[in-house]
């Protein structure tokens, strides 16, 4: 992927589309498109969807969704129930998260000592159930876990920071029409309370 890295954009909901956060030309030479997004902060109240959204510059090369949209996805710790300071163990039943997927962390009542409200960790998968969390990406490889003193309060959530969206071709005699350049936007469907900050698209 090459990387078409943009300037932090902040996307605040009223339930709206908003097709400003992050726009790219982007050189289709390929019959599937495949966009990543990063997420550096995100409050979610009512729901936040991200989206490419096809060209309407006229050119022949047209899309259709295939997977061309996702919402943002969680994991929610119990702080009373799903913490354990004495491992920093966190439980979620089949989490499906691998060693090193960033999280974006949404402190609960109280967050457990250790971590910070909006900062972005990553993930030490222990087991189908339960994870560690690391400062970097590196120490997650290597087991390097943040050490957590309590368990906070209240309830603890980790938004996914990393999304993959495609869109593939309509038509296969579009091929013909091939290299050609279409303008494909990055669109974020936000609701009252919700904000979002994209910080890197990947394509």
């Amino acid at each position: 992927m090459a990387n078409h890295s943009i300037s932090e954009s902040t996307v605040v909901g009223a339930s709206k589309t908003n097709k400003k956060a992050s726009k790219r030309w982007i050189a289709i030479d390929r019959l599937n498109i495949l966009v990543e997004v990063r997420i550096s902060a995100v409050t979610e109240a009512t729901g936040i969807t991200l989206k490419l959204l096809e060209s309407s510059n006229g050119g022949e090369f047209h899309l259709v969704g295939d997977q061309s949209e996702v919402s943002l996805t969680s994991m929610t710790c119990a702080s009373s129930s799903d913490i354990a300071n004495a491992t920093n163990t966190f439980t979620e039943t089949t989490h499906g998260r691998i060693t090193g997927s960033p999280v974006v962390f949404n402190a609960g009542t109280a967050a457990p000592t250790g971590l910070t409200d909006g900062d972005t960790f990553y993930i030490i998968n222990v087991t189908a159930n339960t994870f560690k969390l690391a400062n970097s990406y590196e120490r997650a490889l290597e087991g390097n876990e943040v050490s957590i003193s309590d368990d906070g309060t209240g309830n603890q959530v980790f938004f996914d920071a990393r999304y993959e969206i495609r869109m593939v071709e309509s038509d296969s005699s579009d091929a013909a029409q091939l290299p050609v350049s279409e303008y494909i936007a990055l669109g974020v469907d936000t609701g009252s309370g919700d904000s979002i900050t994209i910080s890197t698209v990947l394509s």
